[in-house]
């Protein structure tokens, strides 16, 4: 991915069931911070309450290593 960033792609498609791809993208992030990282958060099945959410939010910010997420799409 690095070398992608350092080619001048910018954007990334990564997800919380890519296995590691959101830690790999973390550690790019922090090397090229103009690249910026889309992800996808699949909860477990089952009620979906506002600390569920803030948690699934929560684990991708960690993931990634941001303070922000640029995309999180809810799947």
């Amino acid at each position: 991915m690095q070398d992608y960033a350092k080619a001048g792609f910018d954007t990334f498609d990564t997800a919380d069931h890519y296995g590691s791809a959101e830690l790999i993208a973390g550690e790019v992030l922090k090397r090229e911070p103009e690249a910026r990282a889309f992800t996808k958060w699949c909860p477990e099945p089952g009620q979906m309450t506002a600390d569920v959410v803030r948690a699934g939010i929560q684990e991708r910010l960690d993931r990634l290593g941001v303070q922000s997420i640029d995309l999180l799409q809810f799947h």
